[in-house]
């Protein structure tokens, strides 16, 4: 009779050891999803990021002339967005140095980049870079202040961030216009076309013309 119970009770422990080790085989793999999934829905809206920013930069290239604000849509947890020509001098080492070791190819870098999941880089196409980076390499700004897009008339490229008012002027008159004015010896020309102020703010502004 005691043999029987004992019998009963090994059963029953067994049963409810291996009962919970279901439930926690079950816990380990509802977890393990939720954050597949979660890092999912977070690549996907990284990906969407880099595709409105794609399609912001093609609307203002089609314009003659753009400036406008870009409001940037990120998962929670990146700071910042920093672009970068990796092959030319670096003038911002703290920004250079968590991107480094990022491909050569890209120009555009999510920081953290471990909050980014694995698009922590891409390549934007048809901005101007050199003009971005001319005064910090890379050049940074904060996802919460948004992203200012900006073209000028004689443009053939988008630039993007704060920094793009030395080139754009603070009286809005776009510093490529002036100089490709005085390269073909037309500044005559553009105050005609253009009006005497703006041939004044070539030479106060850029000293050109």
């Amino acid at each position: 009779m005691r043999s029987k119970r004992g019998q009963e009770a090994v059963g029953m422990s067994f049963g409810m050891i291996f009962a919970l080790f279901l439930i926690v085989v079950f816990v380990v793999f509802a977890f393990m999803a939720a954050n597949f999934f979660l890092g999912f829905g977070e690549s996907a809206s990284v990906g969407m990021f880099y595709d409105e920013l794609q399609g912001a930069v093609n609307d203002a290239l089609s314009e003659q002339e753009s400036n406008r604000t870009f409001v940037i849509d990120l998962p929670s947890g990146i700071e910042r967005i920093c672009f970068a020509d990796l092959s030319e001098p670096i003038t911002n080492d703290e920004d250079y140095d968590v991107i480094k070791y990022s491909d050569d190819s890209a120009n555009v870098f999510l920081l953290p980049p471990e909050k980014a999941q694995d698009m922590k880089w891409k390549l934007i196409e048809h901005i101007d870079l050199a003009g971005i980076t001319a005064d910090s390499n890379p050049y940074c700004v904060d996802v919460a202040d948004g992203l200012r897009i900006q073209k000028g008339f004689y443009s053939r490229l988008v630039c993007l961030g704060e920094d793009c008012v030395v080139a754009i002027g603070a009286s809005g008159v776009d510093r490529s216009v002036c100089e490709l004015a005085e390269n073909d010896d037309t500044c005559d020309w553009l105050v005609l076309a253009k009006g005497d102020e703006y041939g004044e703010a070539c030479r106060n502004e850029y000293g050109l013309c």
